[in-house]
């Protein structure tokens, strides 16, 4: 193998017999990636049925900056990684008091079931850019200058 050979079998921890494990950490990263502009569009679709379009060129950039986030996450960026994460945490511990009050106010059941889909869902992408081996196995895959050992399954 050469120098510039970036094919998961070329990273230290990850053997030939580990492409599956790359392949799902690709795969969850594609959907992470997607949850995420599907949020920013939804969300944007909300804010324009509630408060019209008087602020569409900020969520229009807002909506470019996740697209882009996105396809960084896609391409392998390490730094997308991260940031994503903290911004997972962070709408985390804001929409988390969100949900709890919602339980004891007069917020309607869709706007509540949706801030808990968007909990779920922000968790799950967190936890998986944070814990997965495989997303561990992608991100290494694609950055051949900032290689890492994929620990083994305990």
């Amino acid at each position: 193998m050469t120098d510039t050979d970036t094919s998961s079998s070329s990273i230290p921890g990850v053997g030939p017999d580990d492409e599956e494990l790359v392949a799902r950490g690709e795969r969850f990263v594609e959907i992470a990636a997607a949850f995420l502009v599907a949020v920013s569009l939804v969300g944007i679709g909300y804010y324009i049925a509630r408060l019209g379009t008087g602020k569409l060129p900020q969520q229009a950039v807002r909506l470019l900056l996740t697209a882009g986030l996105a396809y960084a996450l896609v391409r392998g960026k390490r730094w997308a990684r991260w940031i994503t994460v903290l911004l997972t945490v962070l709408t985390f511990v804001v929409v988390l008091p969100t949900v709890a009050r919602s339980v004891f106010r007069d917020i309607p059941a869709l706007e509540s079931v949706g801030l808990l889909a968007l909990l779920v869902g922000y968790g799950v992408i967190g936890r998986g850019l944070l814990y997965s081996r495989s997303v561990r196995a992608f991100f290494a895959a694609r950055d051949p200058g900032h290689r890492t050992s994929v620990p083994p399954v305990t």
